[in-house]
């Protein structure tokens, strides 16, 4: 059977955790690009919801590419005490909570739209059935 010992489990679970810090700040940095280049194709009907969609991707990609670029600094913080490392491993779960709460406000935006024009073509269907 195997057995590793703890330095070997430690740089595993490290990895591993890398490995999902790359994945969701790389993936929440393309979904937010995606949705800037989307939406800034388009010419400028954009109504409420979209404008504000843009806006929070606008602001969530240098976010998370930022942290993207700061994960070696990060991996260096884990295991410091010292006081400028729990500054930094703070600052770096604020902004990662920020940068997810804009991405999540920007995939709410693009459904508020979404919902807004399903319902006004409901609410047109009614009428010329009624009339």
């Amino acid at each position: 059977m195997f057995t590793s010992t703890s330095d070997e489990g430690d740089n595993l679970d490290t990895q591993h955790r890398v490995a999902i810090f790359d994945r969701a700040t790389l993936g929440g940095a393309a979904a937010a690009f995606a949705i800037v280049v989307s939406l800034g194709s388009r010419d400028n009907d954009l109504d409420i919801p979209l404008r504000v969609s843009m806006a929070f991707a606008i602001a969530a990609l240098p976010l998370l590419i930022s942290m993207y670029i700061a994960k070696d600094g990060l991996l260096s913080w884990r295991l410091a005490e010292n006081a400028p490392a729990r500054f930094g491993r703070t600052m770096a779960t604020w902004t990662a909570t920020a940068a997810s709460c804009l991405l999540a406000g920007a995939i709410a935006g693009l459904g508020a739209h979404v919902f807004g024009t399903i319902t006004g073509l409901v609410i047109a269907a009614w009428r010329r059935l009624l009339s």
